[in-house]
C-alpha cells in the first residue's frame, strides 16, 4: 500500500509524494514500549509549560522532580482529553518548534530518539498513524533550532519514519524545507543517498519541489553520485557551487523586490 506524507499549509497536488510503507509489526513490537511511564494525573501538570511555552517554569518543575519522576515524566507519552495523539514531552516540545524547551528537555534526560505515533495521510485521503523521532518532526516542520538541539544531544541523523523508510534528510527536503536544517543533517552525517522503499531520495524530493539551493547542497555533500556513476543520475548537469539561502527566504525576498 502507499501513502502520501501531509505537509502542513500545501494543497497542491504537487506536493504529493507516495512511499512504499513496510509492514506495521516490524515496529509495533519494540518502538513504543517505555518503562516507567507515569499515570496521567502525575504527568498532567508537567506538561502545561510546554503548551504554554514557558521555559522557566518547565525548568522549575523538573527540579523538584526526584530522579525516579523525572525519568517518568521524561519518557511518558501523553493523551489530552479529547485527543488520541500520545506524545512525549520532547516531541511535544519539538511539535511546536521551541528549540529551548527542547534543549531543557534533553538536558534533563530526555531520549532523543524516543518515537511516538503521528498522524500522516494515506494515497486515499485517509488518516492513518505511524511512527517518528522527534528529529523528524524538527525537519518536517522546518525547526532548525529544534533539529539542532536533538543533533547536539545524540540524536540518530538517519532514523526518522522507519515503517515508511522515510529519513530526517529526507523529510527536511519538503515544503518547509530550510537550507540550514538539510546542512546540519548533513554535516551530522546524514546518509544524503538513502533510497525509501520506492527508491526515491532526498534529492529526488527536493528536485521534484523545486528547492534549487537545497538540491546544490545535497549534490555538493555526494547526492546522487552512486546513480551517476551507473547511469549518469540525479547529479548529472547540477550545479555544485555554495548554497545561497533557503528557498522558502529566496521566495520572501522575491516577493520584497515585487513590492
Amino acid at each position: 500500500m502507499n501513502f502520501l506524507l501531509s505537509m502542513p499549509g500545501v494543497s497542491s497536488s504537487n506536493y504529493k509524494i507516495h512511499v512504499q510503507t513496510i509492514p506495521w509489526k516490524e515496529y509495533e513490537a519494540d518502538a513504543l514500549k517505555s518503562d516507567g511511564e507515569l499515570e496521567r494525573e502525575e504527568v498532567e501538570p508537567l506538561f502545561d509549560p510546554i503548551y504554554e511555552k514557558d521555559t522557566k517554569r518547565m525548568k522549575a518543575l523538573i527540579g523538584t522532580l526526584s530522579e525516579e519522576k523525572r525519568r517518568g515524566f521524561l519518557r511518558t507519552r501523553y493523551a489530552p482529553e479529547g485527543t488520541n495523539k500520545t506524545l512525549t514531552a520532547l516531541m511535544l516540545a519539538a511539535v511546536f518548534g521551541s528549540g529551548e524547551m527542547v534543549e531543557i528537555l534533553l538536558e534533563s534526560g530526555a531520549d532523543p530518539n524516543q518515537m511516538c505515533l503521528r498522524k500522516l495521510i494515506d494515497a486515499r485521503g485517509s488518516p492513518t498513524m505511524t511512527i517518528v523521532t522527534p528529529l523528524w518532526v524538527g525537519a518536517m516542520d522546518g525547526h532548525f533550532e529544534v533539529c539542532q538541539a536533538l543533533v547536539k544531544h545524540g540524536a540518530d541523523v538517519d532514523l526518522g519514519a522507519p515503517q515508511f523508510g522515510i529519513t530526517p534528510l529526507m523529510a527536511a527536503c519538503e515544503s518547509n524545507a530550510r537550507l540550514d536544517t538539510v546542512t546540519l543533517l548533513i554535516k551530522s552525517g546524514a546518509n544524503v543517498n538513502h533510497r525509501d522503499p520506492n527508491g526515491d531520495t532526498a534529492l529526488k524530493w527536493a528536485k521534484k519541489l523545486g528547492l534549487k539551493y537545497i538540491v546544490m547542497r545535497l549534490v555538493k555533500a555526494g547526492a546522487g553520485a552512486d546513480q551517476a556513476k551507473e547511469k549518469g543520475g540525479d547529479a548529472k548537469e547540477v550545479s555544485s557551487s555554495p548554497a545561497g539561502p533557503s528557498n522558502n527566504d529566496n521566495k520572501r525576498k522575491n516577493k520584497k523586490k515585487k513590492k
